[in-house]
């Protein structure tokens, strides 16, 4: 009698386990997606928002064409330039916004350079391009902010190249040379990352995607349209809209007008951008929801190509 009560419990404990489960894996409905709406009406200082961030303590920063914009989910607070205030923020269009790893709020305008945000004095102060003076910031127009795993800030310029913030404040400029072979191949710098490994890559429009080499303190450039590559180093675009390395350590690289690039390091011992080349009609998906992904790599007879089925994660449908 003692252990057929023990099963009954056994048993109804299994089934409401199992009823929990099914409840938490059935996939959300549109209907029951629920959006806000943030615009000029509640607020916002403008319509066109152009990046986003949070930061450690909750804020949510909003970078628009008319202004900076502080969220702390019920109210906003706008900065944009101010003639009276000799430390407003330098501009009001906003490229990109970044927390370092002390805390602090890195801001990159068009026309207004870098902006780092004072929370003590709610107050900004500026890095600007002065010609009469090289180690100053290369340009005034910032797209990308990054910093390294040594603490190091890498900031992205519209027409300036790339720039190494020094300990002192100052900054070191890699600029694009088309005849040095391990240089950058553009100045306009759109995106920054670092992967797993510790390597810095570069994202620029019109010169493919770097890699950053801190021992030669030079780059090895991948892009498309050059004579003279190596296999290994063409990819299928040379204007880099966006940089990602998922959870399996694959560098995902976006182009404008020349689809997805994917780079693989788990893939054999062939050379390092053998499985990055992948055309735009890599992913097929059937209606069971199952991704077919084809992986095109470089090969002395031509070109490769293999085909792996893999499930999409309901959130990515």
């Amino acid at each position: 009698m003692r252990n057929m009560n023990l099963l009954c419990r056994t048993t109804a404990v299994t089934g409401f386990i199992i009823l929990l489960l099914i409840s938490v894996c059935i996939p959300l409905t549109a209907s029951e997606y629920r959006f806000s709406s943030l615009s000029m009406e509640t607020g916002l200082s403008n319509n066109s928002v152009f990046t986003m961030a949070q930061d450690s303590l909750g804020y949510i920063w909003i970078g628009t064409f008319g202004g900076l914009n502080r969220f702390d989910g019920n109210e906003y607070k706008i900065y944009k330039p101010d003639p009276a205030r000799a430390q407003s923020i330098t501009s009001s269009v906003i490229f990109d916004i970044f927390e370092d790893s002390r805390g602090r709020v890195w801001i990159g305008t068009d026309g207004g350079g870098l902006n780092l945000y004072d929370r003590e004095n709610d107050s900004f102060s500026s890095y600007r391009f002065d010609p009469a003076d090289p180690s100053t910031l290369s340009s005034d127009q910032v797209f990308s902010i990054f910093e390294d795993s040594s603490g190091t800030l890498w900031v992205g310029t519209g027409g300036g190249g790339l720039n190494r913030m020094t300990p002192e404040g100052t900054f070191v400029p890699y600029m694009a040379d088309s005849s040095v072979r391990n240089a950058l191949h553009s100045n306009i710098i759109r995106k920054i990352i670092q992967d797993h490994e510790g390597v810095l890559w570069i994202g620029t429009d019109g010169g493919g995607l770097s890699r950053y080499l801190p021992d030669q303190d030079q780059f090895m450039s991948f892009y498309y349209r050059h004579e003279g590559l190596d296999d290994e180093q063409k990819v299928c675009g040379d204007s880099v809209k966006a940089l990602f390395e998922d959870s399996e350590y694959r560098l995902w690289v976006g182009f404008e007008s020349a689809g997805l690039a994917l780079f693989d390091p788990c893939i054999g011992s062939s050379p390092l951008w053998s499985s990055l080349r992948i055309p735009q009609s890599m992913f097929r998906s059937d209606p069971s929801g199952r991704m077919h992904r084809v992986r095109c790599g470089w090969e002395p007879t031509g070109t490769d190509c293999s085909s792996s089925r893999t499930r999409v994660p309901s959130r990515h449908r």
